[in-house]
């Protein structure tokens, strides 16, 4: 056992001993390669090498806890070792990288490649909790690691990063790179779960990372889960806040992506909530993600490498892009499921024959909550009767060999039941916009034979929904809306076509618009 906190209390921001690696040369701080050693309360900088480095097949069920690896002894100023704060190398095993108490975490930040890193055959089944990385003292403020914070590769596996207990989450921010890199799709079998991934110790600000939240490369690894305390809350980093590629069978459940605990605060990740792309296999994303505020897409499944990445009972919403969306042969682009009569307690659609059709409902085009799923018959029919949320109702397919579509259109509940009947002789009407082609602005009229409930969305050239312009109780006659040429975001589309489609009881129109530059 090293025990720096046998010295006193003379340091009251933080450890007492401070060991510092500057007139050191080219060496590491502390190497330690044999079993059930402890190191605690120690302030490790300024080293060449690595400041904490368990080596080896024989560095087994040791303990490091308490330290400040990085940084100075108060733990706000960066002195960074010159490569990983704690390096746990091949066959290193079984270690427990801090703990529940609350002086058992280490702070490891400002390290010049990451804070903590697992590497090689054998460095498997070790434990990280409770501590910082990436941050001060406080959790709060920036002193980041100039890569990762957590790093995982070359065939290291089955580690634990956070565990299910309020103690347990380690506060991950401010690195350069990714909060959680797992590099090396034979590094399998690690679990990430519990931790606060560029959101703060209080839940409540943002801490974020370079990258993404996660980026994930190996295979069967585990994100969050469904038993309480188990999702991670991942927010405000700079790219997505997870992105899984060149990896097979990821399990992604019970996470908070892009908001807090509550599904209220707005914490988006600046990318998608999660991306799945370039050879992203057989990977299963829910139950009981929450996916939301994210400025692009609530979940991007892209390139034609990527299939069998089935989206299941999430909770998505108010990101500025698609909820879902494949792209560019991602999922197959599965075409979604068409939903033709809606009421308060009953859908009934076509999708392809034999489908998993999942029902949603949400405020506008996602799909902020799952109501059940249904089986389309061998004729591609299907019928789920249920009680229903509303207002608007929405559907994604999955197909046997795991595959989901994007959501559908969007299909209101009347207020009535089902789609409104037509007790008049006249048509809907949708004019032609002017002016047309245009730039910035277009003004969209439209005419109702009688009141209800109708939609008036800007669709791209692919189906997908750029800005939802109405939608609720209109009254009849003739009505006009202004579209500015933004998306769901305020952002300005590029140039391009574009199409107007109004909805009313059973009636769709649509009208092409030209956005010019």
């Amino acid at each position: 056992m090293i025990d720096g906190t046998t010295q006193g209390d003379s340091n009251p921001l933080g450890p007492e001993i401070e060991i510092d690696g500057s007139a050191a040369g080219n060496v590491s701080g502390i190497i330690i390669d044999s079993p059930h050693n402890e190191v605690r309360g120690l302030v490790v900088n300024r080293f060449m090498q690595f400041g904490i480095f368990l080596d080896g097949w024989n560095a087994n069920d040791n303990l490091l806890c308490g330290n400040y690896v990085g940084v100075d002894v108060t733990g706000t100023l960066p002195l960074g070792n010159g490569f990983t704060g704690v390096l746990v190398y091949s066959g290193a095993s079984s270690n427990t990288i801090g703990g529940l108490a609350e002086t058992d975490g280490n702070l490891m930040s400002a390290n010049g490649w990451s804070g903590l890193e697992f590497q090689g055959d054998g460095a498997n089944f070790n434990l990280v909790v409770g501590n910082l990385i990436g941050t001060d003292a406080s959790g709060t403020q920036a002193l980041g690691n100039a890569h990762h914070g957590v790093h995982i590769w070359s065939y290291a596996s089955k580690n634990i990063i956070g565990g299910s207990g309020p103690q347990s989450k380690n506060i991950i921010g401010c690195n350069n790179r990714n909060g959680i890199a797992i590099a090396h799709h034979a590094s399998s079998h690690n679990r990430i779960i519990g931790n606060h991934i560029g959101i703060d110790p209080s839940g409540s600000a943002l801490i974020p990372n370079g990258w993404n939240g996660i980026n994930c490369a190996g295979d069967s690894t585990t994100i969050g889960g469904v038993a309480a305390g188990e999702g991670n809350l991942i927010g405000g980093n700079i790219w997505n806040g997870i992105q899984i590629a060149n990896s097979t069978g990821s399990y992604i459940a019970g996470n908070f992506i892009g908001t807090g605990s509550d599904g209220a605060e707005d914490f988006g990740n600046l990318g998608c909530g999660i991306s799945a792309l370039s050879h992203a296999l057989d990977s299963t994303i829910g139950p009981d993600n929450i996916i939301a505020f994210n400025n692009q897409d609530g979940i991007r499944v892209s390139d034609d490498t990527t299939f069998g990445i089935t989206l299941s009972q999430n909770s998505i919403f108010n990101n500025a892009g698609l909820g879902i969306s494949t792209q560019d042969g991602g999922n197959l682009e599965l075409a979604p499921p068409v939903i033709s009569t809606v009421s308060d307690d009953q859908i009934a659609g076509t999708s392809f024959a034999g489908a998993t059709v999942e029902i949603f409902s949400d405020n506008e085009d996602e799909g902020r909550i799952f109501e059940g799923s249904v089986s389309a018959s061998a004729a591609g029919d299907f019928v789920y009767e249920a009680s229903l949320t509303g207002p608007n109702i929405t559907a994604t397919a999955t197909d046997a060999s795991g595959n989901t579509s994007e959501f559908s259109l969007v299909a209101l509940i009347s207020n009535v039941g089902g789609f409104l009947p037509k007790p008049w002789g006249s048509m809907v009407v949708l004019s032609p916009n002017y002016p047309n082609p245009f730039n910035p602005q277009t003004n969209i009229e439209y005419t109702l034979p009688a009141a209800g409930q109708m939609t008036l969305r800007v669709l791209d050239i692919r189906g997908r929904v750029v800005r939802l312009l109405v939608a609720g109780y209109q009254p009849a006659g003739t009505g006009s809306v202004q579209w500015n040429g933004d998306d769901k975001a305020g952002k300005m589309v590029p140039s391009g076509l574009y199409f107007a489609e109004l909805r009313f009881a059973d009636e769709v129109q649509v009208r092409k618009m030209t956005v010019t530059k």
